[in-house]
């Protein structure tokens, strides 16, 4: 390979798929993700563009990248995307909301504020909104709780946003996602497992938080237990969402 060559200075020659490369392995460099991105876009032709994040996301699958890291870099694609993006979005149907929102800008998703979302049309179709959603609640799944309250507050600022296309809570099953490890990292198993092992007394049973049952095998546990459980009264009792655990454990 000639020595003298770079990627930077060849930036025109580049395939969509070697600029998507350039991108990922310059992730400190935000000026060269600048200059590729003026070359995506000042050409008007919308399928480059299309075709950079297809490879940009098949890139970051291979690398098992789910969030690119340096903050700098991930705002400066997001923000220069949304802006490419904008006037092209009073024409978008929910299956390019899905495409973006829930694939193409995966791994920038912790750059996302309130504030970029004012690019959205407030016209858009309830399905498009949905599509949106999704993308959002879907990316704090592989999010770092730190990493995740700017999609969190851009949720809610949605929602707000399209009052018109939401369902009712009453009408709504919640899900609460819960970190099992977390909530279980103080807790001794073993010392439950041997107590419960001699018997599942009243007594017993409400030596313990209903957390340190649900975060241990409960296999001695019946159901019928779950009453005795929720009548014990402990100061020491600590409110979790763990119910959902300790239920599954329960039920298993």
């Amino acid at each position: 390979m000639n020595s003298n060559f770079s990627a930077k200075d060849a930036l025109e020659q580049l395939s969509t798929k070697q600029k998507a490369e350039l991108i990922l392995d310059q992730t400190e460099d935000e000026a060269i993700i600048r200059r590729v991105f003026a070359n995506l876009t000042e050409s008007n032709d919308d399928e480059l563009l299309n075709e950079f994040f297809q490879a940009f996301t098949k890139i970051n699958k291979q690398r098992n990248i789910t969030v690119i890291s340096n903050p700098g870099v991930r705002d400066t694609i997001l923000n220069l995307t949304l802006t490419a993006l904008a006037p092209k979005f009073v024409d978008f149907e929910p299956e390019d909301f899905q495409l973006w929102f829930q694939g193409n800008l995966f791994s920038v998703m912790a750059s996302l504020h309130p504030g970029s979302l004012v690019v959205i049309p407030s016209n858009i179709s309830c399905a498009s909104y949905a599509a949106i959603l999704t993308g959002l609640r879907d990316s704090l799944k592989s999010l770092p709780l730190p990493l995740s309250h700017g999609v969190r507050s851009s949720i809610e600022s949605l929602k707000k946003t399209f009052t018109r296309c939401s369902v009712p809570d009453s009408f709504m099953c919640k899900q609460t996602p819960v970190d099992e490890d977390l909530i279980c990292v103080a807790s001794d198993r073993a010392h439950l497992q041997q107590i419960l092992s001699v018997g599942n007394s009243s007594e017993a049973l409400c030596n313990f938080t209903i957390t340190e049952h649900a975060c241990s095998s409960a296999t001695r546990l019946k159901p019928s237990n779950l009453v005795t459980l929720l009548n014990c009264s402990l100061e020491s009792q600590r409110i979790y969402p763990v119910e959902m655990i300790y239920y599954d454990v329960i039920s298993g």
